[in-house]
């Protein structure tokens, strides 16, 4: 094999490789009997014409008014698992489904049989055309669906070529991308990094951003696709290894790599740590199930490994793959840490894991998350190739540790990673995104869907049929006119109607103005009765001084039971501190560290710096799916900076208002001041001036700094932000905009801020200030509040006269400027 043998960017040998060597990797035997022929899939064959799967639906069923006509790019991994794969468990509850290859034509009729358009990966321009031209004939939803961030693949892939930014065909690509994004009526991703690089693409000509939702990957465990027997024996490595050269027993152990030649850059990651476990260990060998060209690269030039304790399974087709994956009692899987591999899912984890195999990976977003999600039993993070070495020698010379890992890894995949659990998210999504389009604040859908490594349960085997609806209908889950049941669990009998919190907030409805005030939150919650306050704050790198300024301060008040934590880092060991403090915490706590894949070469220079807000806006929704999944009443922000009284919170909850705050200064010279907005800053036409009434300021919106929302409110509102439909109108930041969704969309009628409710903002030596805050900057300030000038002011883009120190605000002020101290 020559250097022109091995794929982009592969540094080879100069001399020739021996042909007996070549031939462990490029004649491998396979000892297995061949692939079966595919099965029956709906009412005919895959593959006849292009069909991959359809099914004709059932009616009665949740789905049943869906028919959803789903385009895969191909026929691997990407095809199945984000196309077909869902859509035919969609289609088991009631839809009418058709799936078709992207590269074989497609019936007119298919396409305009659905009221659904089911889209994925990339696209020629000409097939968007038709897309839309189709779409705007027969009124079909149009659903983009991305797993990969292709703006980011690495110049070793072999698909470089084909989303070279620097050629004419890879420009075209990607501008294809953005092109069929924008064009959706909503978008799907698999990850939120992923949603987080593309949110920018989802606005149509700068206005309003398309509906955009994330649908975690599954495993076809019982859907007769794929060879996934758990029951039978597994792979027969030993057989092929033998016929290799390689002297094997029963005692053997197999540790070693699956993947595709897209991952050369991710091999590098593991060293010298193969070299190293072979020459610490005893009979055990190491297996790679790739493509042959990239096997012999790494193991005889880049490694050198000895090829007696080498054993390369042949690439199989993609319906026997599960099976070959069975041969590893131990898996090695490195990623490098880069945008595209942020970006990615864990879906190589819960296949190994689905078979009972732990593993030794880096601690990259996919991989670390599914890490922290089963607390580290399934296997061990590794950062460097002496840490792989390590944890591997020690996992393969512990054959008890190594069985009960597997086995918990095997009950944790089967039971949370089924694809089947989709079927109720992809519904509702499928339903918010037909509901939202045309509308510049499209109705959310319930939309946290279920991070398992949060916490937050799959379908829930039983529902209350009393308690609201999961979908957000606003109605007791028995009686949802959106039909519902099943689709997020068996009915079950439940307390009458009117008692507890989702009930008696059901029961007579909301007001007539579609705005629940005081009164009636408090009457939902019922006199005296115990509610549950979930916490939450934001870090990031630049933050991590602030770790442990809030943290202390927040569950210290009266009335917090449970702390949330969302790290954007990619230096989660920065955060020791934090974690530790709160391991010695009785609140319980989650800390969810996750990449930052939006700054890459461009960090954000000040706090005014929009880059910053694409991964708040990510963070913030985090916060909300975890306080869904942990059945909260309320949601309170508080920034990392921000230091609270202790009887803040009791203070707010007393207002009994869906959306209020408390009252924050700014930082460093700008302490004296507290910011508040009225609704002209926004919105030129919105008369919402600002009035205070016994220490209570009514205000258009103020900050997640300090700001406490009702269940009634975060349920159905995800934080965005991006400029108004006005043409014209600022730049918005995402908790100014919640606050005015909120408002537009009848679940709020204003901002409210307690004066008595009072926090520090703490001001660290040497951070970064804010344009205009030196002496005499503008700055936008209005009777007492905010939680945030810091964040709210700045983000609209607007400026005003400085306010006169010290001067209340007044009833009916019409949002004059003026501050306090």
């Amino acid at each position: 094999m020559n250097a022109s043998d091995i794929p982009v960017g592969r540094a080879a040998a100069t001399a020739e490789i021996p042909r007996a060597v070549l031939a462990k990797f490029f004649e491998a035997p396979d000892s297995e009997a061949p692939n079966p022929a595919p099965p029956q899939t709906g009412d005919g064959p895959a593959g006849a014409a292009g069909l991959l799967y359809r099914s004709p639906g059932r009616p009665g069923l949740p789905a049943s008014a869906l028919t959803v006509l789903g385009v895969a790019p191909d026929e691997g991994a990407c095809g199945h698992y984000r196309v077909r794969y869902p859509l035919m468990c969609l289609a088991a509850q009631g839809a009418r489904v058709e799936v078709r290859r992207a590269d074989a034509p497609i019936p007119l009729e298919s396409f305009l049989g659905a009221n659904v358009l089911y889209l994925s990966r990339a696209y020629t321009d000409a097939f968007r055309r038709d897309v839309q031209a189709v779409a705007r004939l027969s009124g079909a939803t149009v659903v983009y669906d991305l797993d990969d961030c292709l703006h980011h693949v690495s110049r070793t892939s072999p698909a470089f070529p084909a989303y070279d930014p620097a050629a004419p065909a890879g420009r075209s690509a990607l501008d294809s991308i953005s092109r069929f994004m924008a064009a959706a009526d909503g978008a799907i991703f698999s990850t939120r990094e992923l949603q987080a690089q593309y949110e920018h693409a989802l606005s149509r000509d700068g206005g309003p951003a398309r509906s955009s939702h994330v649908l975690f990957n599954g495993l076809d465990l019982a859907l007769g696709e794929r060879d996934w027997d758990l029951e039978a024996p597994r792979f027969n490595w030993r057989a092929l290894a033998e016929r290799q050269g390689c002297a094997v027993d029963a005692d053997s152990l197999l540790f070693g790599w699956a993947g595709s030649n897209t991952h050369y850059d991710s091999l590098l990651e593991l060293g010298d740590a193969v070299a190293r476990v072979l020459a610490r260990t005893e009979n055990t060998f190491f297996g790679l199930f790739t493509d042959p060209h990239l096997a012999c690269h790494f193991c005889v030039e880049r490694w050198g490994l000895p090829l007696r304790r080498v054993v390369f399974l042949p690439p199989a087709p993609f319906g026997r793959a599960p099976r070959v994956l069975s041969a590893f009692d131990l898996a090695l899987a490195p990623l490098r840490n880069d945008v595209f591999n942020r970006c990615k899912s864990c879906l190589r984890l819960l296949e190994h894991g689905a078979w009972g195999t732990p593993y030794v990976a880096s601690p990259v977003a996919p991989y670390w998350r599914f890490h922290r999600e089963t607390g580290g039993r399934g296997g061990e993070v590794a950062r460097a190739p002496a840490e792989f070495a390590a944890h591997a020698v020690r996992l393969l010379e512990d054959p008890d540790g190594r069985r009960e890992r597997g086995a918990f890894l095997a009950r944790h995949v089967r039971a949370r990673h089924d694809v089947r659990t989709t079927a109720a998210p992809l519904l509702y999504t499928l339903r918010a995104i037909q509901e939202s389009r045309g509308t510049v604040l499209p109705q959310p859908s319930w939309r946290s869907i279920e991070d398992a490594w949060a916490g937050v349960p799959k379908a829930a085997p039983a529902v209350d049929a009393g308690a609201p609806c999961p979908c957000g209908s606003g109605r007791p889950y028995g009686e949802c006119p959106n039909g519902c049941p099943p689709a997020f669990g068996e009915l079950e009998d439940g307390d009458a109607p009117g008692e507890g919190r989702g009930n008696a907030a059901v029961e007579g409805g909301p007001p007539a103005d579609g705005v629940r005030g005081g009164a009636e939150i408090r009457a939902a919650e019922g006199e005296g009765g115990a509610m549950t306050v979930i916490a939450a704050t934001l870090l990031c790198d630049r933050k991590a001084a602030d770790q442990l300024t809030a943290v202390p301060a927040v569950l210290a008040m009266e009335g917090v039971i449970r702390l949330y934590v969302s790290v954007q880092t990619d230096g989660a060991a920065d955060f020791a501190p934090l974690e530790a403090f709160l391991a010695a915490h009785p609140t319980p706590s989650l800390v969810e560290p996750w990449h930052r894949g939006g700054w890459e070469g461009a960090f954000p220079e000040d706090d005014r710096d929009q880059r910053r807000l694409l991964g708040i806006v990510t963070a913030r929704n985090m916060a909300l799916d975890y306080a869904l999944g942990q059945g909260a009443d309320w949601l309170l922000f508080v920034d990392a900076d921000v230091v609270p009284a202790p009887d803040g919170l009791r203070r707010l909850l007393a207002l009994g208002r869906p959306l209020c705050g408390g009252l924050v200064p700014g930082r460093g010279e700008h302490a004296p001041i507290h910011y508040v907005f009225p609704g002209h800053m926004a919105d030129p036409d919105w008369d919402l001036p600002v009035t205070e009434e016994n220490g209570v300021i009514r205000c258009a919106f103020g900050t997640c700094g300090y700001m406490l929302i009702h269940w009634s409110v975060f349920s159905r509102l995800r934080f965005r932000f991006n400029p108004l439909a006005r043409p014209g109108s600022p730049a918005m930041a995402e908790d100014p905009a919640y606050c005015l969704d909120a408002v537009r969309l009848g679940l709020a009628d204003a901002f409210y801020i307690d004066r008595r409710a009072t926090a520090r903002h703490a001001s660290r030596e040497g951070a970064r200030a804010t344009p205009g805050e030196g002496a005499g900057g503008s700055r936008i300030s209005t009777a007492g509040d905010n939680s945030a000038g810091e964040e709210a002011g700045p983000a609209t883009g607007h400026s005003g006269p400085a306010g006169e120190g010290g001067r209340p605000c007044s009833p009916g002020g019409g949002g004059r400027p003026c501050s306090t101290t």
